[in-house]
């Protein structure tokens, strides 16, 4: 992606990147949680984590990177 497009940061330490309303990930992991973020943001927490252990997915505690 830094390649490709040069003008964007690439935040290579965050899970999921937000910026305003655009959220960005790489990866499948990395997607899950994003879309437990979008969960989050407009249903609220608490169903974002029980989407989650419905899905048998651990809840991410944080936006950091699990490699």
């Amino acid at each position: 992606m830094r390649e490709s497009f040069p003008s964007v940061t690439v935040e290579y330490d965050k899970h999921v990147v937000e910026d305003n309303r655009i959220l960005t990930s790489a990866g499948i992991s990395a997607g899950i949680d994003m879309a437990l973020k979008v969960v989050a943001r407009y249903c609220g927490k608490a169903i974002a984590a029980a989407t989650a252990m419905y899905m048998e997915y651990p809840y991410p505690q944080n936006n950091a990177r699990r490699v």
